[in-house]
């Protein structure tokens, strides 16, 4: 098994985040941070959830789940929990992830990953112009 060292004191880019054998990480402002896998608890929320979205938006669009890497620029690749892309923005969607700003994004929030995602992230989110 390879130990993977992070350089942190350089600036991540899109190039480096994708030579990298790894899916439980974030590219957030050029800076590398990994992910712990999921608790049991907040994946059947992620499951309960999605179902549900998935379900009501069949007509409208397609709805993904973590790990699937949002390309928001050169320096923030996210992986949110759900993502849901209207069929208007279909074309966004390439065979690495989704290439821009998704129509609805849902972060389950853990102890483990609060900070992040209730102020870098969301302040990104905003930044981007992801809709709701």
């Amino acid at each position: 098994m390879q130990t993977l060292t992070i350089d942190k004191s350089k600036v991540w880019t899109i190039e480096d985040y994708l030579q990298l054998d790894v899916e439980l990480c974030q590219l957030i402002d050029g800076n590398l941070v990994m992910i712990h896998a999921p608790n049991t608890a907040h994946l059947r929320l992620i499951r309960e959830v999605f179902q549900k979205i998935n379900e009501a938006s069949k007509e409208l669009g397609e709805v993904f789940f973590a790990p699937f890497d949002v390309f928001l620029d050169e320096k923030n690749i996210y992986q949110p929990d759900l993502v849901f892309i209207a069929n208007k923005n279909a074309q966004l969607i390439s065979k690495r992830g989704l290439e821009g700003a998704p129509d609805l994004v849902i972060e389950v929030i853990s102890p483990s990953n609060s900070f992040i995602d209730r102020y870098t992230k969301k302040k990104a989110y905003f930044k981007f112009e992801v809709r709701e």
